[in-house]
C-alpha cells in the first residue's frame, strides 16, 4: 500500500520522507489504519502478523510505536501520549503490539479508525534527544537536547537532558561534535525547516557516529507570525 496521509499519521509519513530524501532512517514496517487494528485482539492474528514483520526486518529487536492521524499536526504533537515499546525481542513483538494497541484504545475511548502502528527496527544508541530547529520558546537560535542512552525518558519529560543552543553563523559546540552531530548535520536541519517551511522537532538516535532520524515534526509552540519574526 501507498504510504499517504489517508491511511498513515505524519511519523510514517515524515519517516518515509526522510528515507526517499537519502537520510539514514530504522527500517521499519507501517500499519495503516485501514486495517482494522482490531484485528489484532486475535491472538491467532496478531501473531501472524509478527512473523510477517519480522520476516521483514529480521535479527532485531524492535521498537513498537503510535502512528496515529492526529500525532504531530501543526497545533498538536500529542507527544508522550501513546505507549512506546523499546528493545521489544521478537518473541516478544506480538504481545508488545497489543500493549500499544490497548493503551491506545483507552486513551481513544475505543476509537482505533484513525490509529496506525509503525514498527521500527531497534538502534540501541550511544546517545539519543531532540533537534529544534529554532529554540520553542520563539527564538531563532537552535536548540538541541541529548543525553546519553535511549531518548525515549527525555521524550517524555522524565530526565534532564544536556541542553545546547546555538546561531547558524556559529561553530558547532565541542560537545555536539563530540557525539556526531556536526556541519553535515546542521546542513540537514535547516533544509528540513526550509522544505516544510517550518520550524522543525527532530527525534534522533547516534550509534557508532551514524545519526538516525526517529521523528520529524513541526514545533508546535512557535507561531507562524512568530516564524516570520525570526525569518526577518
Amino acid at each position: 500500500m501507498e504510504i499517504s496521509k489517508k491511511y498513515f499519521g505524519n511519523k510514517t509519513l515524515r519517516l518515509q520522507e526522510c528515507k526517499t530524501q537519502g537520510l539514514s532512517v530504522p527500517p521499519f514496517v507501517a500499519i495503516p489504519s485501514t486495517l482494522s487494528l482490531r484485528l489484532f485482539k486475535d491472538p491467532k492474528f496478531r501473531q501472524s502478523s509478527a512473523e510477517k514483520i519480522i520476516l521483514e526486518i529480521p535479527n532485531c529487536h524492535y521498537a513498537v510505536r503510535s502512528s496515529a492521524l492526529i500525532e504531530d499536526s501543526p497545533n498538536h504533537s500529542f507527544a508522550g501520549q501513546f505507549e512506546t515499546k523499546l528493545n521489544v525481542s521478537a518473541h516478544n513483538l506480538a504481545q508488545a503490539i497489543q500493549e500499544v494497541l490497548e493503551q491506545a484504545s483507552q486513551y481513544l475511548e475505543g476509537n482505533l479508525d484513525s490509529f496506525s502502528l509503525l514498527i521500527q527496527k531497534y538502534i540501541a544508541p550511544d546517545s539519543a534527544g531532540v533537534i529544534f530547529t529554532r529554540n520553542p520558546l520563539g527564538h531563532r537560535e537552535m536548540l538541541i537536547e541529548y543525553t546519553t542512552g535511549n531518548g525515549e525518558s527525555l521524550v517524555g519529560g522524565k530526565i534532564k537532558p544536556q541542553k545546547i543552543s546555538f546561531y547558524n553563523t556559529e561553530p558547532i559546540p565541542k560537545e555536539l561534535l563530540k557525539i556526531g552531530i556536526g556541519e553535515t548535520q546542521r546542513k540537514i536541519f535547516h533544509d528540513l525547516e526550509t522544505k516544510y517551511q517550518f520550524p522543525q522537532d527532530i527525534e534522533f538516535c547516534i550509534k557508532n557516529n551514524i545519526f538516525y532520524f526517529l521523528q520529524v515534526r513541526p514545533i508546535t509552540s512557535i507561531t507562524k507570525q512568530q516564524y516570520e519574526e525570526i525569518l526577518f
